[in-house]
C-alpha cells in the first residue's frame, strides 16, 4: 500500500480491506489507484477505485481468451507506478492531477 497523499491511495483490495478502508470481495493480483472523495448519490465520503497500475510498465495489451483487450499497455508513469490513463474518449490524466497524482507520459 501507497498513501500519495490524504486522497490517494495505491494498494490492492485486500490491502485495502486489511485496513479497513473498503468492504467487498477482492479481486486477485490488481493493484488500484483509490480516491477519497463524495459518493454523489449516498452523499458521504468514501474510497472509490479509479484504474489499475502495476510496477512494471506492460509492454503489450493484456488479452483475454478471445482476444478482446482486458488491460491497455502502459504509457504513462503514474506516481512510482505505470498504466494507461487514455483509453479511447477516456482521459484521466486530468482528474488525476487534480488529486495531486503525478503523471508522466513513458519515455
Amino acid at each position: 500500500m501507497k498513501r500519495v497523499n490524504a486522497n490517494v491511495i495505491i494498494a490492492s483490495d485486500q490491502e485495502m480491506i486489511d485496513a479497513g478502508l473498503i468492504q467487498c470481495n477482492p479481486r486477485e493480483d490488481e493493484i488500484t489507484i483509490w480516491t477519497y472523495e463524495e459518493n454523489i448519490l449516498w452523499k458521504k465520503m468514501q474510497w472509490t477505485p479509479i484504474m489499475r497500475v502495476f510496477t512494471e510498465p506492460l509492454k503489450e495489451d493484456l488479452k483475454d481468451e478471445e482476444g478482446r483487450i482486458i488491460e491497455h499497455k502502459s504509457t504513462h508513469k503514474i506516481d512510482d507506478f505505470y498504466g494507461a490513463p487514455i483509453v479511447g474518449q477516456l482521459d484521466l490524466r486530468r482528474y488525476l492531477q487534480r488529486f495531486d497524482v503525478n503523471v508522466e507520459p513513458i519515455k
